[in-house]
Order: structure tokens, then C-alpha cells, then sequence
């Protein structure tokens, strides 16, 4: 299966892949949303708490802009980062232990895990586009998802059991963190951003500009996740106002979503050998089926294990998709900008303003039902689908060259 990748790259890989099972950690605490909103931070209303909870998307994205600048300028290399990201989220987990008895600590929380996970996934994503080829790249980065949304099953799962008990019982979770921190500690490169000031001149004269479509497939990232993020933010009050169940029956939904996501993360090397940017409608396309019947069967808890998982396959067919086309225009001397913009800045920023956008605008127009609220965004989601197909039309993206042949019939 890992045959493509070099067999001194593996264990970096693997180390990769653990990494990112641990990217999600606001999985764990979305099944407590409800829980928070009603029996702990009574005087706070719902779009509050999901906007507090939300803000580490914000957060993330300052610090992954940060974390360009000072790999820019050799302050910090990429390993050191990352290793400081893990450990700001383990930390969390932490005091969470201690202090959980005020709103305030509870924006602490999601400030930590912001600022650790902006370090994190810019220096991991950068890791996978230096020091691995084009190949490999597409290989990893299904994978990559893959992982991703495994972790955020079991995130989801236990978590989800964890606030049953105690509500705070999600950041219980990111002690995780601390055995990968190690791992990261030993297994990652030192990567070559971090050097001395007397850097040849010829490598510093490589240095090039971006080109304009990271800009193009980071804002398809931020208006995606703008859209999908929905999903987990008011997936505990949509049971809960239908009475399916409590947190742990939130997490275990959450966890089908993310079971989505690893399934696609498998079949999408495949798929997008043949549909290449044609994956981004169809993921859109996804999240509209998928709240539609959220929408239509909001009282059968069946169909809607059966909704999230279909919505759920989205991200794991947006994301690396966005991510691999984006890469063919990438060296290491930009890289890190690159991996803030798409893995952080976009992302983490259509992720804050979601709640803040379609939580506020659909209590607005139709009242605080999570049923029309899905519906509602759903049909933003098809219409953004279609939107989408005429631009790859015009972009001249249609099926016609591998994901990553583009480069290569350049060459």
C-alpha cells in the first residue's frame, strides 16, 4: 500500500499520520456543547458557547501565520514548532484538570488549543510537502485525512462518554497528546528553514513568491469549511431538541461523521485520478445530501448516523484535494506560507465564522430550529457546488491530467 514511499521516509510517514489523529481536538468537545449551554453556562446563549468553542479556529490561524514568519526568517525551524504545538494542547488537557469552574477558563482552553494547533498543522503539513515527492504526496495525503478523521472518532467517542460523566471531560482527551509529543521529538527532522544567518545567497535569491492559486484553493478551504462546520457545531443541540439521546449519543454521531471521513480518505486517490478538481463540487454536493436528510428525518437517529457519515466523506475529498493541486506550485523556500494559508489561516478561519454566520443568520430567518438551519446552509452548499463546476470549467481544470501530471507535463 506504502510502496510509493520511500522506506527511509516511513517512519516520518507513520510519525506524520500520528500527528494528525490528534488535529481535531475540538471534536472531542463539540458533544459537550449542549451540556455546557444548559446545565454549566446557563446565562450564556448557544451561539456564544459554539463561538467560544469555535474561536481555536480563529486562534490557529493567527499562529500558523506566525509560524510562516519566523520559519521565514530562521527563527524556529518546523520540528520545534511542532513539537510546540503538541505540547501547548497537551498542556490544556492539564489544566483543564484544575480550573473548570469559570466561562473565562473555558476561552482559556480554546486559546491554548488555537495557538498549539496553528503551530502543529502548519509545521506537519509543511514536513509532508518537503520532504516528500509528488507521488508520495497524493498517496499521503488521502491518508493524511484519513487519520485525521480517525482520530476524531475516537476523540468524539470517548469524549463524548467522558462528558457524560464530567462536562469538562472532552479536554480530558488531549492528554493524548503527550506520548506523540515524545515520538515527535525523536522521529522528526530538523528541517532546513532553520539556519544561520550566513545562509548561502543563492538559496536565499530561490526564494519565490506564492502563486495566485494557493490563494485560489485556500479560499475554496475557508468557504468549505465555512459551510461544513456546521455539521459538528449544532449536531448535540439538534439530538437534544429532538430527544435522541445526550452527549455520548453526540459523540458517537460525530464519530459516524468522522467514519465518513476516513472512508473517503481511502478512495480518494482513485477518485481523484479521474474527477482531479472535480472533487470540490462533489464535495460540496456531499454536505447537501448530507443535511438535507438531517433536515427531512431530523426525529430518526438512524438516518441521521446515516446523514453525517455521507457529509462527513466531504472533508476528506475537499481538504486533500485543495491541498495536493495546490502543491504542484510549492517549493521548500515557501512551503511553510503555503501550509498556513491551506492547512491553518483558510480552514481555521471558515471554521471560527461558521457559527458566527449561519447560527446567527438562521435565528434570524427561521427561528432557533437546527432542522431548518441545516436545510437552510445545505442549499448554500448545492448552489456553491454547481458555482464550482463552472469555475473549473472556466479554470480549464477538467478531467484531463492526474493531480499531480500537471507538473509534470510541464517539465
Amino acid at each position: 500500500m506504502f510502496k510509493t514511499v520511500a522506506k527511509n521516509k516511513r517512519l516520518l510517514m507513520w510519525t506524520i499520520f500520528l500527528m494528525c489523529m490528534v488535529q481535531m481536538p475540538h471534536l472531542a468537545l463539540s458533544s459537550g456543547i449542549d451540556v455546557i449551554h444548559r446545565q454549566v453556562f446557563t446565562d450564556k446563549s448557544l451561539a456564544t458557547i459554539q463561538t467560544v468553542i469555535a474561536m481555536q479556529n480563529l486562534l490557529r490561524m493567527f499562529t500558523g501565520i506566525l509560524s510562516a514568519i519566523l520559519i521565514s526568517a530562521q527563527v524556529a525551524s518546523k520540528k520545534n514548532l511542532t513539537v510546540i504545538g503538541i505540547s501547548m494542547i497537551a498542556v490544556t488537557g492539564i489544566i483543564a484538570t484544575i480550573f473548570h469552574t469559570q466561562f473565562w477558563e473555558l476561552v482559556m482552553f480554546s486559546v491554548l488549543i488555537g495557538l498549539g494547533i496553528g503551530f502543529l498543522i502548519t509545521g506537519s503539513q509543511s514536513m509532508i510537502l518537503d520532504n516528500f515527492d509528488e507521488k508520495e504526496r497524493q498517496l499521503i495525503s488521502g491518508f493524511q485525512f484519513s487519520f485525521i478523521n480517525l482520530g476524531g472518532i475516537l476523540m468524539s467517542v470517548i469524549g463524548g462518554l467522558l462528558i457524560t460523566v464530567i462536562w469538562y471531560g472532552g479536554y480530558l482527551m488531549l492528554l493524548l497528546m503527550i506520548p506523540i509529543a515524545v515520538l515527535a521529538v525523536i522521529v522528526l527532522p530538523q528541517d532546513h528553514s532553520h539556519r544561520s544567518v550566513k545562509q548561502p545567497v543563492e538559496k536565499k535569491r530561490s526564494r519565490v513568491r506564492l502563486p495566485n492559486v494557493v490563494y485560489y484553493y485556500s479560499f475554496t478551504l475557508f468557504f468549505f469549511m465555512l459551510i461544513f462546520n456546521v455539521t459538528a457545531s449544532n449536531l448535540s443541540t439538534h439530538l437534544e431538541t429532538n430527544s435522541l439521546g445526550n452527549a455520548g449519543t453526540a459523540g458517537a454521531v460525530i464519530a459516524t461523521m468522522m467514519a465518513g471521513g476516513v472512508l473517503a480518505g481511502l478512495i480518494y486517490g482513485k477518485l481523484a485520478s479521474k474527477l482531479h478538481d472535480m472533487m470540490i463540487p462533489v464535495s460540496f454536493f456531499l454536505v447537501f445530501a448530507g443535511f438535507t436528510m438531517l433536515n427531512i428525518f431530523h426525529g430518526n437517529l438512524t438516518m441521521i448516523f446515516i446523514a453525517v457519515f455521507i457529509s462527513g466523506m466531504a472533508i476528506s475529498f475537499c481538504l486533500p484535494q485543495c491541498i495536493v493541486s495546490a502543491s504542484n506550485s510549492i517549493n521548500p523556500t515557501n512551503s511553510a506560507l503555503a501550509s498556513t494559508l491551506l492547512a491553518s489561516v483558510a480552514p481555521g478561519l471558515g471554521g471560527f465564522l461558521s457559527p458566527v454566520l449561519f447560527t446567527n443568520l438562521t435565528l434570524a430567518l427561521g427561528g432557533a430550529s437546527t432542522a431548518f438551519r441545516f436545510q437552510f446552509v445545505g442549499i448554500v452548499s448545492l448552489v456553491s457546488g454547481i458555482a464550482y463546476i463552472f469555475i473549473i470549467y472556466r479554470r480549464g481544470k477538467m478531467p484531463q491530467t492526474s493531480p499531480v501530471g500537471e507538473s509534470l507535463c510541464n517539465r
